[in-house]
């Protein structure tokens, strides 16, 4: 490798800031000095301050590159090892693998390839065994949600007993894609497509990526469901929902639960969602799938009409945007009762995902909530939980179902 290509692959290693953030000066200074070809003065550095820690591995696993690119490989090899040691890392071996080889012991770097795939192994072994289990209380969980829903509202399980005691839907949903909420989930999927393809996602729909490190895309781009717990939940409760009765959701962002449900539902669902971009890159998405009855909408919901602006917009993850109230603002604001009084059939099931603005949503809601539509919404973990409380009054029953999300029953018929 030449100076220069072996001075950038330095910067990228394990100097970067995530290793140790609380030192960005140091790291900048180490860096220059990377950049620079001056290897020596860089060890120097990291040794008076990012590498104070005898007992952290990332640094001894950068000091052991520091080492080897001043091909001091022994010195490096112990770096390397100790790192190993200590953090049972597989990139740790392979440092100590390319130390060891560099330093004329193919033997020993040999061996510390075969130990890094066996930790590759042991990972993926226990990755495969943390799906399984949270699968199955995952499966088990949403059969209770259904057994409760159908008991509850008279909007589900037309197909009759016998089908509402299956799960297909979220079986093959399982059954294809990983929990994304376990560490190592990345590594059991493809790598994403690049922007400007389709992705087919098994059992949810295809989508167009336009950036594949935008926060949902990330996901879709590996063909990978997006928040599958609750594409499951969803894809459960819409097969259900009698043909006469409506889904909305509120939040749609680019269609991953949306399309998902529609497809599932014999009725009408309609999807909201106010950022123009994002709404644009749903109904390109709509377009991809067999879905006729998914009807979109690029408005807002509130407690009552008028007009506002996102606010906080982060273009990966433009769904963490809040809704702010302004009479000159571009996006329009209608309410739930708005939406739906056009239309005789009554809202069976109710998704929001509006960032804390659920109990405005459902304050312009109350015919809506009227006719006890299954009401779907994330909750903070600690805080006010407004939207519970609204709830709550009207004699919903809130059920945890995973994480932060929670599905709210109607009070029994």
């Amino acid at each position: 490798m030449g100076d220069k290509a072996q001075r950038d692959r330095a910067c990228s290693l394990p100097n970067a800031r995530g290793i140790f953030p609380a030192l960005p000066t140091l790291i900048e200074e180490q860096t220059r000095l990377i950049r620079e070809g001056l290897f020596a003065e860089a060890l120097a550095a990291h040794e008076a301050g990012l590498g104070a820690d005898p007992e952290d591995p990332a640094a001894l696993h950068h000091r052991a590159w520091l080492l080897a690119a001043l091909k001091r490989f022994d010195d490096a090899a112990d770096a390397a090892r100790r790192a190993l040691a200590l953090g049972g890392e597989p990139h740790y071996a392979r440092r100590l693998a390319a130390c060891l080889r560099s330093g004329g012991d193919p033997e020993g770097a040999a061996s510390a390839e075969a130990e890094a795939e066996e930790i590759e192994a042991r990972r993926r072994e226990g990755f495969a065994f943390e799906q399984t289990e949270l699968k199955a209380r995952l499966s088990q969980r949403i059969g209770e949600l259904i057994a409760l829903v159908t008991t509850r509202t008279p909007y589900f399980g037309d197909e009759g007993s016998a089908r509402d005691a299956r799960l297909d839907h979220a079986e093959m949903l399982f059954g294809a894609h990983p929990v994304d909420s376990i560490v190592g989930w990345a590594d059991a999927v493809p790598e994403p497509r690049p922007a400007g393809s389709i992705a087919t996602v098994a059992g949810v729909g295809r989508f167009h990526i336009t950036n594949p490190l935008h926060v949902l895309q990330k996901r879709l781009a590996r063909g990978v469901a997006w928040e599958l717990p609750i594409a499951a939940l969803l894809a459960e409760l819409a097969v259900r929902c009698s043909s006469d009765t409506l889904i909305v959701d509120v939040g749609a962002n680019i269609g991953a639960h949306a399309i998902c449900a529609a497809s599932h539902h014999r009725g009408r669902l309609i999807a909201l969602e106010p950022t123009p971009d994002t709404y644009g890159h749903l109904l390109q998405n709509i377009a991809l799938n067999d879905v006729p009855n998914l009807d979109p909408r690029n408005v807002a919901c509130s407690s009552a009409p008028g007009a506002g602006r996102m606010e906080d917009l982060d273009p990966l993850n433009p769904a963490a945007a809040t809704l702010r109230l302004d009479p000159e603002g571009p996006i329009p604001i209608t309410t739930l009762d708005e939406i739906t009084s056009g239309d005789d059939r009554p809202v069976a099931l109710l998704k929001m995902d509006v960032e804390g603005h659920e109990a405005s949503v459902l304050a312009g809601a109350s015919q809506t909530l009227a006719h006890g539509p299954v009401v779907i919404c994330e909750l903070p973990g600690l805080g006010p939980q407004p939207a519970r409380e609204v709830l709550e009054s009207l004699g919903y029953e809130g059920q945890h179902f995973f994480r932060s999300d929670w599905i709210f029953l109607p009070p029994g018929t």
